[in-house]
């Protein structure tokens, strides 16, 4: 995937995005609530949003392409 750069860009956003969100929460000051309390509940749900990014960098590399044709041309009996 490095070699080819396959999707890179895409992964480094992903990446980029966890990093900068795991050092927001853990720089903000919370007084409402403990820093425990929001890592265990707040910061938990946040990073759901990051599984279909994964999801989709998973489905449009290149291996993910070639083993989809492959499997569609089985299946279609051409």
């Amino acid at each position: 995937m490095i070699k080819r750069k396959d999707n890179l860009a895409l992964l480094g956003m992903i990446v980029l995005s966890i990093v900068f969100y795991g050092l927001v929460v853990y720089h903000v000051d919370y007084v409402w609530d403990s820093i425990q309390n929001v890592l265990a509940y707040s910061a938990k749900r946040f990073f759901f949003c990051f599984v279909p990014m994964c999801w989709y960098f998973a489905a449009t590399t290149q291996i993910a392409r070639k083993g989809s044709e492959y499997i569609e041309r089985f299946l279609s009996l051409k």
